[in-house]
């Protein structure tokens, strides 16, 4: 039997948005799609969505579902169970809990702090029953190879000599990850810093939070400010500017090129005059020994670079066009790796499919990496690693054409002193939304301690489409923060991996059954900038194929309106939602519909 995601919502009670948003994290795909394109799903959904209903009612993170799932049977009885086991093992683990609380508060001081050691170890519990749940393949260790390193220097210790980080700069690391080069060199940094780290991923956020409190507890005499910001290289903007240094450390490569070309502009118009920007790179040797033999006995196997069309040696060409490219420069670093237990566990680390086929051929890749080795018992690996070193272009001097408006704003712009951010306390944070009180300092040097900034992770589109017949398609949305039907245009956010152009096109075909022609952006905007960062990209269309609308949650109903309706729509305030306003507003004078 075949189910919509409509359909599946109403079996276990929940909205066919919560459908589609386990869809967009990769948890419950569809098994097919209609010929209309709806998502279809199979009596295996049933069961994997009511077990991941389950374990995120027990608190754990979609990260963590995920990893819980992977390999997952799709056994009603046998999830049942396991689920039962789950539950009863909480429910024991809160009991010992409450015991062992309510005992450490009735201790004395000799037993008190022997009792509340015991309640803290308790708490670990969840973690442990995670571990427990991963299939083997996830239990797995990695040991890195790197460890076999031939450099004089180690390599983040050999990129802070080169990066020239001075005391009193202003720093954006975009891509910082695990926030490791801020780990590694912490000893090193100089004072009065202030290092701003961005990344798209919620996980590597979380452990560059915990690094740079352990920084700031271990040197509180450096007078070191950090900020974290969640934010897409991809699709790249930042509030504020005037850095000294922007870093872009291994990530370039994951980026497409488009969207490389834009962030290179973003970060040229970010830096300070006189700013430096860098980026670390492989060369294209990177790994060959390893990698032709991968080809050789493996050939099925993909490593990671196997995709990448930026390196160490292509890198000038790609940014002169945005950049003085100041120098390129290689470590000198090889790897002599005695053991070949090391290389299996690496090239395990590529794939699932690669875990897979190496893991079952164990002992021929053992003989096939010592049939490699030197008379020493080494396994030789070329390591091309480097950085990149550009800074910002020299103004041209005597050029009396410069007289464009958009370069005097930039020029009278440079000169503006903006509000800064000292500190910030997260009140909340979620997916959606997310609560911040910032400590801010004013141009006048009046500081404000509770800043409220209200900061949304995911930006939003809205799109505005016309027929032959030059009508509006206006939906009637069912708000509730409001408590009433609204006329509105369709509109949501952008979910994770989509460009602008998909999010429009998936949220005019969930919530009007359109697909569109003629797609055309218009204007992005800031509704609420006084208090809030939430960004919408306008755009306008003409629609190529119309069917039934599938978000019924959301829309009442929808309905063609001729342009003299809509505006006398607007004109009245029926409708007051203000991204819809915009939108239509700026269709109708910069669109040919």
């Amino acid at each position: 039997m075949r189910y919509t995601a409509g359909e599946l919502a109403k079996q276990l009670g929940v909205s066919a948005r919560t459908v589609r948003f386990y869809d967009e994290k990769k948890l419950l795909r569809p098994c097919e799609y209609s010929e209309a394109g709806y998502r279809l799903y199979d009596e295996d959904s049933v069961v994997r969505l009511q077990k991941i209903l389950m374990l995120k009612y027990m608190d754990f993170s979609l990260e963590q579902i995920s990893e819980m799932m992977r390999d997952d049977s799709s056994d009603m009885q046998k999830s049942l169970k396991e689920q039962e086991a789950l539950l009863l093992d909480k429910k024991e683990h809160i009991t010992r809990l409450i015991d062992a609380i309510r005992k450490t508060n009735d201790s004395g001081d000799e037993e008190f702090w022997d009792n509340l050691r015991h309640v803290i170890e308790l708490t670990r519990y969840r973690k442990e029953v995670i571990e427990q749940y991963k299939s083997d393949t996830n239990l797995k260790k990695r040991i890195s190879i790197h460890d076999y390193s031939t450099a004089d220097t180690e390599w983040f210790h050999w990129l802070f000599e080169r990066e020239q980080i001075k005391a009193g700069m202003k720093i954006l690391d975009i891509g910082c990850g695990a926030g490791t080069f801020w780990s590694r060199v912490a000893d090193l940094l100089p004072n009065n810093l202030e290092i701003h780290l961005v990344d798209y991923s919620d996980g590597m956020l979380a452990s560059a939070r915990n690094v740079a409190k352990e920084i700031l507890d271990k040197y509180p005499e450096k007078n070191l400010r950090f900020m974290i910001e969640k934010r897409d290289a991809a699709d790249f903007s930042y509030p504020t500017s005037g850095f000294d240094l922007i870093m872009a450390n291994h990530m370039l490569y994951h980026v497409a090129r488009e969207s490389r070309l834009e962030l290179y502009k973003k970060i040229k118009s970010l830096l300070a005059k006189g700013g430096r920007f860098s980026c670390t790179l492989i060369g294209q040797q990177h790994m060959r020994e390893l990698h032709d033999f991968i080809n050789e006995y493996y050939p099925s196997v993909k490593y990671p670079s196997s995709g990448f069309d930026i390196w160490l040696e292509t890198a000038k060409e790609e940014l002169a066009p945005y950049f003085n490219v100041m120098s390129v420069e290689e470590q000198k670093n090889d790897l002599y790796v005695p053991d070949e237990e090391l290389i299996l566990n690496y090239v395990a680390s590529y794939s699932e499919e690669a875990s897979k086929l190496v893991n079952s051929d164990k002992e021929s890749f053992y003989k096939r990496v010592q049939s490699k080795m030197d008379e020493d018992g080494y396994f030789f690996i070329h390591k091309s690693t480097g950085v990149v070193m550009c800074a910002t272009e020299e103004p041209e001097t005597g050029d009396k054409n410069a007289t464009a408006e958009s370069e005097k704003e930039t020029m009278d712009d440079a000169n503006v002193v903006l509000p800064e951010r000292l500190e910030r306390t997260t009140i909340y944070e979620s997916d959606y939304v997310c609560l911040y009180t910032d400590k801010v300092k004013l141009p006048s040097g009046h500081v404000i301690d509770k800043y409220h900034q209200i900061h949304y992770p995911h930006e939003a589109v809205s799109i505005v489409i016309f027929n032959e017949k030059n009508e509006i398609l206006m939906i009637r949305e069912k708000r509730y923060t409001v408590h009433r039907l609204e006329w509105e245009i369709p509109a949501g956010r952008i979910e994770d991996g989509e460009t602008k152009e998909e999010a429009a096109r998936r949220e005019a075909m969930e919530e009007t059954g359109c697909t569109l022609k003629d797609l055309k952006f218009l204007c992005s905007q800031n509704p609420t900038n006084g208090m809030s960062d939430c960004t919408a990209h306008v755009f306008a269309a003409k629609v190529d194929t119309e069917n039934s609308i599938q978000d019924v949650d959301e829309v009442a109903y929808k309905q063609w309106m001729p342009v003299s309706e809509v505006k006398e729509l607007l004109k009245k305030n029926r409708t007051k939602d203000g991204i819809s306003i915009l939108a239509i507003l700026f269709a109708l004078e910069f669109y040919e519909y």
